[in-house]
C-alpha cells in the first residue's frame, strides 16, 4: 500500500503543475478575452439594439426557468409514485375537501416529521398508531377552522364582510367541522386511548354545536342563540384541553415528535418540534375570553336607573347590600351608626382605585365594576327586571361590587375602560381581567374602543399574572397591631338621615354647589333617589351654574 501511494503522490506531482500551467490558465485567459470582447462590442451597439439584445437574453432566461421548474415538478412526482408503494398506510387515511375559506390539504397538516424520515421504510402501524395519527390529524384540521371562524368574525365585526356573507362563511365551517367529528366517531380507538377518543368526539361536537347555532342568531338574530354559541364554544375549548393524546401508548422508541397545539382567543398556532420525551400532547387552551364586539346602536331603549334596582336587603337583617359589602371588604370589625347594626359607620377598607385605606364608609362608594348603565348599553336592557335588580345587587363574584374611593368612583360615572381608567395603574390589569370576567358571565358586549383599552391595561400585568388570578381575591399584609383585652365595644353615631324620597328637582336648588351637597348626603345611603343624576356620572343637575 505504501508503494502505491508513492506513486499517486508521484504522478499528482507530475501532472498537476502540467495541467494547471497547460490547461487551466489558457482556458481562463480566453473566456477573459472573449468576454471582454463581447462586452465591448455591447457597448458599441446603438441603445435601441442594446434593449433589443436585453429583452432578448431575459426571454432566454425565463424559457430555461420555465423547462427547469417542468423537470422538477416530474421528478417530483416519479419520486412520490416510488415512495408511496413504501410509505405506512397511516398516509392515504386523511381525506379533507379543501373550502373557499382557505383549509389546507391533508399533506400540509397530517404527515408528521417522523412519517416523513421513515417514508421510505415499510411498516404496518398497529390500530393504536392508526388511531392516534388520525386523531392528530383532526385536531389539526379543527385547529384550522377555529382559524378560520376567527378570521371570518374579525372581518364580520370590521364591517368587511356583510352578515349574509358571514353566515354563509359560518355554514361552511360548520359543515367541514361535521366532516372532521365523523371523521373521529368512525376511528376505532383500542383500549389504551378510548377516554381520549370520547374527549375528543364531545369537543369536536361542541364546536359543530356552536357553529350551528351562530347560523340560527344570524338568521333569526334571537339573542339566546347567540349566548348558547359562546357558551358551547368555550365549554368545547374546556372540552378540548382534557383530549390529551399520550403518544408513549403506541410509540416506545427513544425519541419521537412532540406536538404542542394551542388555539388562542386572539391568535392560533401549531408549534412542531422534536424532544427526548416519548409523549405527545395537543392542548387547546384561551388565555382570556374575547367579548362579543357591538358598537351601541341607536335602536337601544333609553337607560332608566330605576330599572336596576339596587341596595336591596336580600336576606331581611336590615343591612342592604351596600352594607353588607362594606362588611365583607373591610379588613377590620367594623362599628355601626346605631345600636340596629343595619348602617356601617367605620372599618378599614382599601381603595383599589386609589391604592389608599380608608376607615369612614361615608368615604366610599359601592361602585359596581360594569357601571350599569353600560351593562344597559351593552345587552342588559332586554333582560328581565328580576336578571336586572340581580346584577345590581350580585355579591357572589367579589369583583362585581367593590368599596371604593368617593371621589374616584364619581369620576367613573358609567364610563367604560376607554374613557376612564383607575388612577392607580397597578390595578389596571386585575382591573382589566375583572372586566372581561364579569361582561364574559353575563353575555355583555364591549365596543371595539373598550376592547382594545382593556387589552392595553392587560399589557400592564406583572410577569405570570394571568386571567385566573385576577379571580382570587388579592392577599394585602396589612401592618401588626396591638391587640388589647378589652369588652366589646359598639360605636354609636348619628343615626342615618332619613330617606327623603324623590322630592327634589334641580329647579328646587339656586346652583351646582346646593344641589351636590344635597345629592351626597343621600346618595351613600339611598342612592339617587331624587334622579338628580341622569346620565349616572355621579354629576348631578348639570344644567345648573357652576356644574362641571
Amino acid at each position: 500500500m505504501k508503494i502505491f501511494f508513492r506513486a499517486i503522490n508521484k504522478i499528482l506531482k507530475i501532472f498537476l503543475p502540467f495541467l494547471w500551467n497547460n490547461f487551466f490558465i489558457p482556458i481562463f485567459k480566453f473566456y477573459k478575452i472573449f468576454f471582454s470582447f463581447l462586452w465591448n462590442k455591447f457597448l458599441l451597439l446603438p441603445t435601441k439594439s442594446k434593449i433589443i439584445v436585453v429583452v432578448f437574453m431575459l426571454f432566454i432566461s425565463l424559457v430555461t426557468s420555465f423547462n427547469d421548474e417542468n423537470s422538477s415538478i416530474s421528478i417530483a412526482e416519479d419520486t412520490t409514485t416510488t415512495t408511496s408503494t413504501t410509505t405506512t398506510t397511516l398516509s392515504s387515511k386523511t381525506t379533507l375537501v379543501t373550502t373557499t375559506i382557505g383549509f389546507l390539504t391533508p399533506d400540509d397538516v397530517y404527515e408528521s416529521d417522523q412519517n416523513r424520515e421513515n417514508s421510505s421504510v415499510a411498516k404496518t402501524p398497529s390500530q393504536c398508531e392508526v388511531w392516534e395519527a388520525e386523531t392528530l390529524s383532526n385536531q389539526k384540521l379543527m385547529i384550522l377552522v377555529l382559524q378560520d371562524f376567527e378570521e371570518s368574525r374579525s372581518k364580520y365585526i370590521e364591517n368587511e364582510i356583510t352578515k349574509s356573507e358571514y353566515k354563509v362563511l359560518i355554514d361552511e365551517i360548520a359543515r367541514e367541522s361535521l366532516r372532521i367529528l365523523e371523521k373521529q366517531e368512525n376511528l376505532n380507538p383500542d383500549s389504551k386511548n378510548v377516554e381520549s377518543h370520547e374527549k375528543n368526539i364531545v369537543s369536536f361536537e361542541g364546536f359543530l354545536s356552536s357553529f350551528n347555532l351562530l347560523s340560527n342568531y344570524l338568521e333569526s338574530d334571537i339573542i339566546s342563540l347567540l349566548t348558547d354559541s359562546n357558551y358551547e364554544l368555550d365549554l368545547a375549548l374546556n372540552n378540548s384541553k382534557e383530549a390529551v393524546l399520550f403518544q408513549n401508548n403506541c410509540i416506545t422508541t427513544a425519541s419521537s415528535p412532540s406536538t404542542t397545539v394551542i388555539v388562542n382567543s386572539t391568535t392560533s398556532s401549531t408549534t412542531s418540534s422534536t424532544t427526548s420525551s416519548t409523549t405527545s400532547t395537543t392542548v387547546m387552551s384561551v388565555e382570556y375570553p374575547r367579548l362579543i364586539i357591538s358598537e351601541i346602536s341607536t335602536s337601544i331603549p333609553s337607560y332608566d336607573r330605576d330599572d336596576w334596582k339596587h341596595w336591596i336587603d336580600d336576606n331581611g337583617d336590615c343591612q342592604n347590600t351596600r352594607h353588607e359589602v362594606l362588611i365583607e371588604e373591610s379588613f377590620e370589625s367594623v362599628t355601626y351608626k346605631d345600636e340596629t347594626y343595619c348602617s356601617v359607620n367605620t372599618g378599614k377598607w382599601f381603595g383599589n382605585y386609589t391604592g389608599l385605606y380608608y376607615y369612614q364608609a361615608s368615604e366610599l362608594d359601592i361602585d359596581h365594576l360594569i357601571p350599569l348603565k353600560n351593562a344597559h348599553l351593552s345587552g342588559g336592557y332586554s333582560w328581565s327586571s328580576a336578571k336586572k335588580e340581580e346584577f345590581a345587587n350580585y355579591r357572589l363574584d367579589p369583583d362585581n361590587l367593590i368599596a371604593v374611593n368617593l371621589s374616584a368612583n364619581r369620576s367613573k360615572g358609567a364610563k367604560g375602560p376607554d374613557e376612564w381608567k383607575p388612577p392607580n395603574t397597578e390595578y389596571w390589569c386585575e382591573y382589566a381581567y375583572d372586566w372581561i370576567r364579569i361582561k364574559h358571565y353575563w353575555n355583555l358586549t364591549a365596543t371595539q374602543a373598550e376592547w382594545d383599552a382593556l387589552v392595553l391595561m392587560i399589557q400592564t400585568c406583572p410577569e405570570g399574572f394571568a386571567y385566573a388570578d385576577a379571580q382570587q381575591e388579592p392577599v394585602v399584609e396589612l401592618p401588626t397591631t396591638t391587640t388589647t383585652t378589652s369588652s366589646t365595644t359598639t360605636t354609636v353615631a348619628a343615626s342615618p338621615p332619613q330617606n327623603p324620597g324623590n322630592s327634589k328637582n334641580c329647579s328646587d336648588f339656586a346652583n351646582y354647589a346646593e344641589a351636590k351637597a344635597w345629592f351626597d348626603t343621600y346618595y351613600p345611603y339611598y342612592g339617587d333617589v331624587a334622579d338628580l343624576d341622569r346620565d349616572e356620572d355621579l354629576i348631578p343637575c348639570e344644567s345648573l351654574p357652576g356644574a362641571p
